[in-house]
Protein backbone atom coordinates (compact mmCIF):
# COMPACT_ATOMS: atom_id res chain seq x y z
CA UNK A 1 0.00 0.00 0.00
CA UNK A 2 1.47 3.50 -0.95
CA UNK A 3 0.21 6.14 1.30
CA UNK A 4 1.09 9.45 -0.11
CA UNK A 5 0.57 13.15 1.75
CA UNK A 6 0.27 16.23 0.09
CA UNK A 7 2.49 19.47 0.36
CA UNK A 8 1.22 22.65 -0.99
CA UNK A 9 4.46 24.02 -0.34
CA UNK A 10 8.56 23.38 -1.49
CA UNK A 11 9.99 23.62 1.44
CA UNK A 12 11.32 20.13 0.99
CA UNK A 13 13.79 21.11 -1.34
CA UNK A 14 16.44 22.23 0.91
CA UNK A 15 16.13 19.28 2.69
CA UNK A 16 16.61 16.77 -0.01
CA UNK A 17 19.42 18.79 -2.38
CA UNK A 18 21.64 18.13 0.72
CA UNK A 19 21.75 21.40 2.41
CA UNK A 20 22.41 21.33 5.96
CA UNK A 21 19.90 23.24 8.31
CA UNK A 22 21.33 26.05 11.03
CA UNK A 23 20.83 25.47 14.17
CA UNK A 24 18.16 28.05 15.18
CA UNK A 25 18.46 30.40 18.47
CA UNK A 26 15.20 29.69 20.73
CA UNK A 27 13.63 32.81 19.33
CA UNK A 28 14.89 32.80 16.11
CA UNK A 29 12.09 32.02 12.42
CA UNK A 30 13.06 29.12 10.52
CA UNK A 31 12.69 29.92 6.75
CA UNK A 32 13.13 27.28 4.21
CA UNK A 33 14.03 27.79 0.78
CA UNK A 34 10.97 27.68 -1.57
CA UNK A 35 11.14 27.22 -5.81
CA UNK A 36 8.05 28.65 -7.79
CA UNK A 37 8.03 29.78 -11.22
CA UNK A 38 11.40 29.50 -11.70
CA UNK A 39 12.09 32.32 -9.05
CA UNK A 40 13.03 31.58 -5.59
CA UNK A 41 11.59 32.62 -2.06
CA UNK A 42 11.19 31.58 1.53
CA UNK A 43 8.63 29.95 3.51
CA UNK A 44 7.89 28.74 7.58
CA UNK A 45 7.60 25.43 8.21
CA UNK A 46 3.75 25.85 8.07
CA UNK A 47 4.00 26.69 4.20
CA UNK A 48 3.26 30.03 4.77
CA UNK A 49 5.22 32.19 2.65
CA UNK A 50 7.45 35.14 3.92
CA UNK A 51 9.74 35.96 1.23
CA UNK A 52 8.24 36.59 -1.73
CA UNK A 53 9.77 34.65 -5.00
CA UNK A 54 11.65 37.00 -6.19
CA UNK A 55 15.76 35.72 -6.42
CA UNK A 56 17.20 33.74 -9.11
CA UNK A 57 18.98 31.53 -6.49
CA UNK A 58 18.51 31.65 -2.59
CA UNK A 59 20.56 29.34 -0.13
CA UNK A 60 19.31 28.31 3.27
CA UNK A 61 19.79 30.40 6.09
CA UNK A 62 23.63 30.45 7.94
CA UNK A 63 24.28 32.22 10.47
CA UNK A 64 21.19 34.39 10.12
CA UNK A 65 21.72 35.41 7.01
CA UNK A 66 21.28 33.79 3.42
CA UNK A 67 22.80 33.99 0.62
CA UNK A 68 20.39 35.26 -2.53
CA UNK A 69 21.20 36.43 -6.51
CA UNK A 70 19.11 38.39 -8.25
CA UNK A 71 20.58 38.17 -12.37
CA UNK A 72 24.22 37.41 -11.98
CA UNK A 73 24.89 39.70 -8.82
CA UNK A 74 24.85 38.19 -5.25
CA UNK A 75 24.06 39.68 -1.40
CA UNK A 76 23.13 38.47 1.79
CA UNK A 77 19.21 39.18 3.71
CA UNK A 78 18.00 38.50 7.16
CA UNK A 79 14.90 36.54 7.74
CA UNK A 80 13.43 39.89 8.03
CA UNK A 81 13.82 40.30 4.12
CA UNK A 82 16.42 43.23 5.08
CA UNK A 83 19.66 43.20 2.90
CA UNK A 84 22.05 42.72 5.39
CA UNK A 85 25.04 42.82 2.25
CA UNK A 86 23.89 44.75 -0.92
CA UNK A 87 22.82 42.44 -3.46
CA UNK A 88 25.55 43.45 -6.11
CA UNK A 89 28.25 41.70 -5.76
CA UNK A 90 30.15 39.18 -8.55
CA UNK A 91 30.22 36.52 -5.93
CA UNK A 92 29.68 35.14 -2.44
CA UNK A 93 30.66 32.60 -0.26
CA UNK A 94 28.36 31.58 2.66
CA UNK A 95 29.15 32.51 5.74
CA UNK A 96 31.63 30.46 8.04
CA UNK A 97 32.44 30.72 11.89
CA UNK A 98 30.97 34.74 11.26
CA UNK A 99 32.50 35.50 8.04
CA UNK A 100 32.23 35.72 4.27
CA UNK A 101 33.97 36.52 1.10
CA UNK A 102 32.36 39.06 -1.48
CA UNK A 103 33.85 39.91 -5.11
CA UNK A 104 33.42 42.85 -6.68
CA UNK A 105 35.38 44.68 -9.97
CA UNK A 106 38.43 45.29 -7.28
CA UNK A 107 38.69 41.57 -5.99
CA UNK A 108 36.98 39.13 -2.61
CA UNK A 109 36.28 42.26 0.12
CA UNK A 110 35.91 40.26 3.82
CA UNK A 111 32.73 40.76 5.80
CA UNK A 112 30.96 39.66 8.95
CA UNK A 113 27.44 39.02 10.11
CA UNK A 114 26.56 42.52 10.37
CA UNK A 115 27.47 43.68 6.96
CA UNK A 116 30.44 45.38 7.81
CA UNK A 117 33.45 45.44 5.27
CA UNK A 118 36.68 44.35 6.77
CA UNK A 119 38.74 44.28 4.40
CA UNK A 120 39.33 46.84 1.66
CA UNK A 121 41.91 45.66 -0.41
CA UNK A 122 40.58 43.38 -3.19
CA UNK A 123 41.67 39.88 -3.08
CA UNK A 124 42.49 37.66 -5.96
CA UNK A 125 41.74 34.56 -3.74
CA UNK A 126 40.21 34.09 -0.51
CA UNK A 127 39.60 31.25 1.61
CA UNK A 128 37.70 30.48 4.62
CA UNK A 129 38.80 31.38 8.30
CA UNK A 130 41.52 28.10 9.77
CA UNK A 131 42.87 28.32 13.33
CA UNK A 132 41.92 31.86 13.13
CA UNK A 133 43.70 33.13 9.63
CA UNK A 134 42.70 33.61 6.61
CA UNK A 135 45.03 32.70 3.28
CA UNK A 136 44.66 35.61 0.40
CA UNK A 137 46.25 35.95 -2.85
CA UNK A 138 47.44 39.47 -3.72
CA UNK A 139 49.54 40.82 -6.46
CA UNK A 140 50.04 37.03 -7.45
CA UNK A 141 51.48 35.83 -3.90
CA UNK A 142 50.07 34.18 -0.58
CA UNK A 143 49.75 35.60 2.70
CA UNK A 144 47.43 35.78 5.55
CA UNK A 145 45.26 38.20 7.15
CA UNK A 146 43.47 38.14 10.57
CA UNK A 147 39.31 38.67 11.69
CA UNK A 148 40.11 42.37 11.71
CA UNK A 149 41.44 42.63 8.02
CA UNK A 150 44.75 43.05 9.22
CA UNK A 151 47.99 41.44 7.60
CA UNK A 152 49.30 39.02 9.72
CA UNK A 153 52.01 37.39 7.23
CA UNK A 154 52.47 39.10 4.71
CA UNK A 155 52.09 38.33 1.14
CA UNK A 156 55.76 36.29 0.35
CA UNK A 157 54.71 33.04 -0.82
CA UNK A 158 54.21 31.39 -4.51
CA UNK A 159 51.77 28.94 -2.61
CA UNK A 160 50.04 27.87 0.65
CA UNK A 161 47.80 26.37 2.32
CA UNK A 162 45.00 27.03 5.31
CA UNK A 163 46.69 26.77 8.66
CA UNK A 164 46.15 23.32 10.63
CA UNK A 165 46.80 22.34 13.85
CA UNK A 166 49.10 25.93 14.02
CA UNK A 167 50.89 25.16 10.79
CA UNK A 168 50.96 26.09 7.24
CA UNK A 169 52.52 24.66 4.10
CA UNK A 170 53.90 27.50 2.12
CA UNK A 171 56.04 27.00 -1.43
CA UNK A 172 59.01 29.00 -2.53
CA UNK A 173 61.17 28.36 -5.45
CA UNK A 174 59.20 25.65 -6.27
CA UNK A 175 60.07 23.69 -3.03
CA UNK A 176 57.76 23.24 -0.36
CA UNK A 177 58.14 23.69 3.69
CA UNK A 178 56.26 24.88 6.63
CA UNK A 179 55.49 28.00 8.81
CA UNK A 180 53.91 28.80 12.04
CA UNK A 181 51.24 31.26 12.90
CA UNK A 182 54.28 34.00 13.45
CA UNK A 183 55.94 32.79 9.92
CA UNK A 184 58.63 31.29 11.57
CA UNK A 185 60.02 28.72 9.39
CA UNK A 186 59.64 25.61 10.83
CA UNK A 187 60.39 23.54 7.73
CA UNK A 188 63.38 24.60 5.53
CA UNK A 189 62.35 25.05 1.39
CA UNK A 190 63.86 21.48 0.23
CA UNK A 191 60.05 18.69 -0.25
CA UNK A 192 58.63 18.32 -3.78
CA UNK A 193 55.17 18.67 -1.81
CA UNK A 194 54.33 19.06 1.48
CA UNK A 195 50.63 18.28 3.50
CA UNK A 196 49.32 19.06 7.03
CA UNK A 197 46.64 16.64 7.72
CA UNK A 198 43.74 16.85 10.71
CA UNK A 199 45.95 14.35 12.80
CA UNK A 200 49.70 12.38 12.44
CA UNK A 201 53.09 13.37 11.27
CA UNK A 202 52.91 15.64 8.20
CA UNK A 203 52.84 14.02 4.84
CA UNK A 204 55.50 14.88 2.36
CA UNK A 205 57.24 14.31 -0.94
CA UNK A 206 61.15 13.91 -1.48
CA UNK A 207 62.92 13.10 -4.59
CA UNK A 208 60.22 11.06 -6.14
CA UNK A 209 59.22 9.72 -2.89
CA UNK A 210 56.95 9.95 -0.22
CA UNK A 211 56.96 9.70 3.71
CA UNK A 212 56.41 11.21 6.79
CA UNK A 213 57.67 14.38 8.88
CA UNK A 214 57.34 15.21 12.82
CA UNK A 215 55.45 18.58 13.34
CA UNK A 216 58.23 19.84 15.20
CA UNK A 217 60.28 18.79 11.14
CA UNK A 218 63.15 17.18 13.08
CA UNK A 219 62.21 13.62 12.67
CA UNK A 220 61.91 12.07 8.99
CA UNK A 221 59.41 9.11 9.20
CA UNK A 222 59.94 6.11 6.46
CA UNK A 223 60.71 8.67 3.49
CA UNK A 224 60.62 5.67 0.65
CA UNK A 225 57.12 5.35 -0.48
CA UNK A 226 55.70 5.25 -4.14
CA UNK A 227 52.53 6.46 -2.53
CA UNK A 228 51.17 7.90 0.81
CA UNK A 229 48.11 9.55 2.09
CA UNK A 230 47.14 11.28 5.27
CA UNK A 231 46.28 9.57 8.44
CA UNK A 232 43.06 8.81 9.53
CA UNK A 233 41.97 6.97 12.65
CA UNK A 234 45.62 6.73 13.62
CA UNK A 235 46.62 4.80 10.25
CA UNK A 236 48.12 5.75 7.08
CA UNK A 237 47.87 4.13 3.60
CA UNK A 238 51.36 3.74 2.07
CA UNK A 239 52.08 2.07 -1.45
CA UNK A 240 55.27 0.01 -2.58
CA UNK A 241 56.08 -1.93 -5.81
CA UNK A 242 52.18 -1.87 -6.19
CA UNK A 243 51.25 -2.88 -2.40
CA UNK A 244 49.49 -2.01 0.16
CA UNK A 245 49.73 -1.89 4.09
CA UNK A 246 49.48 0.96 6.91
CA UNK A 247 51.58 2.36 9.15
CA UNK A 248 50.96 4.03 12.94
CA UNK A 249 52.01 7.24 13.99
CA UNK A 250 55.52 6.23 14.45
CA UNK A 251 55.77 5.06 11.05
CA UNK A 252 55.48 1.40 12.33
CA UNK A 253 54.51 -0.86 9.02
CA UNK A 254 51.23 -2.23 10.97
CA UNK A 255 49.92 -3.74 7.78
CA UNK A 256 52.37 -4.95 6.59
CA UNK A 257 52.71 -3.98 2.35
CA UNK A 258 50.91 -6.60 0.72
CA UNK A 259 47.73 -6.06 -0.54
CA UNK A 260 47.17 -5.36 -3.94
CA UNK A 261 44.39 -2.70 -2.84
CA UNK A 262 44.19 -1.38 0.36
CA UNK A 263 40.90 0.93 0.96
CA UNK A 264 41.09 3.54 3.91
CA UNK A 265 39.36 2.49 6.90
CA UNK A 266 35.94 2.82 7.49
CA UNK A 267 33.63 2.13 10.61
CA UNK A 268 36.82 0.78 12.03
CA UNK A 269 37.60 -1.83 8.87
CA UNK A 270 39.80 -1.60 5.83
CA UNK A 271 38.47 -3.27 2.67
CA UNK A 272 41.75 -5.11 1.56
CA UNK A 273 42.66 -6.72 -1.82
CA UNK A 274 44.76 -10.18 -2.42
CA UNK A 275 45.25 -13.01 -4.93
CA UNK A 276 42.04 -11.08 -6.39
CA UNK A 277 39.75 -11.77 -3.62
CA UNK A 278 38.53 -9.15 -0.81
CA UNK A 279 38.01 -9.08 2.47
CA UNK A 280 38.34 -6.81 5.55
CA UNK A 281 41.18 -6.07 7.96
CA UNK A 282 41.13 -4.23 11.61
CA UNK A 283 43.82 -1.20 12.23
CA UNK A 284 46.17 -4.04 13.23
CA UNK A 285 46.42 -5.62 9.97
CA UNK A 286 43.96 -8.71 11.44
CA UNK A 287 41.94 -10.68 9.46
CA UNK A 288 38.05 -9.62 10.39
CA UNK A 289 36.54 -10.88 7.18
CA UNK A 290 37.95 -13.95 5.24
CA UNK A 291 39.82 -12.63 2.15
CA UNK A 292 37.53 -14.84 -0.10
CA UNK A 293 34.74 -12.74 -1.17
CA UNK A 294 34.72 -11.86 -5.20
CA UNK A 295 33.67 -7.92 -3.93
CA UNK A 296 33.28 -5.88 -0.80
CA UNK A 297 31.79 -2.00 -0.42
CA UNK A 298 33.21 0.17 2.58
CA UNK A 299 31.46 -0.57 5.89
CA UNK A 300 28.86 1.67 6.68
CA UNK A 301 26.57 2.08 10.05
CA UNK A 302 28.04 -1.28 10.93
CA UNK A 303 27.04 -2.54 7.51
CA UNK A 304 28.61 -3.66 4.40
CA UNK A 305 27.61 -5.14 0.83
CA UNK A 306 29.48 -7.75 -0.60
CA UNK A 307 29.08 -10.49 -3.54
CA UNK A 308 30.79 -13.66 -2.24
CA UNK A 309 30.96 -15.57 -5.74
CA UNK A 310 31.35 -14.11 -8.87
CA UNK A 311 27.80 -14.17 -11.00
CA UNK A 312 26.22 -13.72 -7.54
CA UNK A 313 24.38 -10.94 -6.42
CA UNK A 314 24.79 -8.24 -3.80
CA UNK A 315 23.50 -9.31 0.01
CA UNK A 316 24.36 -7.18 2.86
CA UNK A 317 26.79 -8.49 6.13
CA UNK A 318 27.61 -7.24 9.70
CA UNK A 319 31.27 -6.89 11.04
CA UNK A 320 31.05 -10.40 11.78
CA UNK A 321 30.42 -11.08 8.66
CA UNK A 322 27.27 -12.54 9.01
CA UNK A 323 24.32 -12.14 6.15
CA UNK A 324 21.32 -9.89 7.01
CA UNK A 325 20.06 -10.13 3.50
CA UNK A 326 19.22 -13.10 0.99
CA UNK A 327 22.14 -12.03 -2.11
CA UNK A 328 19.45 -10.85 -4.43
CA UNK A 329 20.56 -7.09 -5.53
CA UNK A 330 21.69 -5.50 -8.73
CA UNK A 331 23.23 -2.53 -6.92
CA UNK A 332 22.94 -1.13 -3.76
CA UNK A 333 23.91 2.18 -1.63
CA UNK A 334 25.87 2.80 1.64
CA UNK A 335 23.82 2.95 5.19
CA UNK A 336 22.63 6.78 5.67
CA UNK A 337 20.09 7.37 8.42
CA UNK A 338 19.84 4.05 9.04
CA UNK A 339 18.46 2.93 5.11
CA UNK A 340 20.37 1.81 2.19
CA UNK A 341 19.04 1.58 -0.80
CA UNK A 342 18.85 -1.54 -2.89
CA UNK A 343 18.15 -2.68 -6.49
CA UNK A 344 15.90 -5.73 -7.05
CA UNK A 345 14.55 -6.23 -10.58
CA UNK A 346 15.01 -3.35 -12.05
CA UNK A 347 13.69 -1.18 -9.08
CA UNK A 348 14.74 0.67 -5.88
CA UNK A 349 13.54 0.46 -2.39
CA UNK A 350 15.76 0.31 0.86
CA UNK A 351 16.39 -1.87 3.41
CA UNK A 352 16.97 -0.93 7.04
CA UNK A 353 19.81 -2.37 9.67
CA UNK A 354 18.24 -5.54 10.31
CA UNK A 355 18.03 -6.47 6.60
CA UNK A 356 14.31 -5.28 6.08
CA UNK A 357 12.57 -4.11 3.01
CA UNK A 358 11.13 -1.37 4.52
CA UNK A 359 10.63 0.64 1.48
CA UNK A 360 9.65 -2.09 -1.66
CA UNK A 361 11.74 -1.82 -4.36
CA UNK A 362 9.57 -0.41 -7.04
CA UNK A 363 10.71 3.07 -7.45
CA UNK A 364 12.93 3.77 -11.00
CA UNK A 365 15.09 6.07 -9.40
CA UNK A 366 15.90 6.82 -5.58
CA UNK A 367 18.53 9.31 -3.66
CA UNK A 368 19.80 8.67 -0.16
CA UNK A 369 17.87 9.97 3.07
CA UNK A 370 18.97 13.67 4.08
CA UNK A 371 17.47 14.34 7.43
CA UNK A 372 14.46 11.76 7.29
CA UNK A 373 13.44 12.39 3.59
CA UNK A 374 14.51 10.58 0.50
CA UNK A 375 13.84 11.75 -3.83
CA UNK A 376 12.22 8.99 -5.44
CA UNK A 377 10.86 8.46 -9.04
CA UNK A 378 7.70 6.34 -10.03
CA UNK A 379 5.71 6.54 -13.28
CA UNK A 380 7.69 9.32 -14.17
CA UNK A 381 6.79 11.63 -11.24
CA UNK A 382 9.29 12.91 -8.46
CA UNK A 383 8.28 12.58 -4.82
CA UNK A 384 9.91 12.69 -1.35
CA UNK A 385 9.25 9.19 0.73
CA UNK A 386 9.55 9.51 4.67
CA UNK A 387 11.69 6.47 6.50
CA UNK A 388 8.92 3.99 6.44
CA UNK A 389 8.05 4.59 2.71
CA UNK A 390 5.00 7.63 3.03
CA UNK A 391 5.05 9.75 0.24
CA UNK A 392 4.93 13.41 -0.12
CA UNK A 393 4.56 14.20 -2.92
CA UNK A 394 4.87 18.36 -3.87
CA UNK A 395 2.45 20.05 -5.91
Amino acid sequence: MRAAYSFSFLLLYCVLAGCQMPLLAQNEISLYPIHLNNMWGYASAEGQVLIPTQYHDALPFQEGLARVRVGSLYGFIDTNENEVIPIQYLHATPFIEGFAWLKDAKGYHLFNTAGEQLSFTGYEEAYPIRDGLFLVKHQGRYGFINAEGNIVIPFHYEQAEPFMNGLSAVRQDQRWGMIDKQNRLIVDYEYDYLGIGREGPILVKFRGLYGYLSHNGLMNIGINYTLAEHFYEGRARVERHNRWGMIDTLGQEVVPLQYEALISMSNGLARVRKNYKWGYIDADGAVIIPINLHYGKEFSQGYAAVIRQAGQAYEFINKKGESITEAKYQDVGLFRENRAKVKYKGRWGFIDQNGREVIPPIYEYVEDFVQGLAKVKYEGKTFYVDKMGNEFIIR
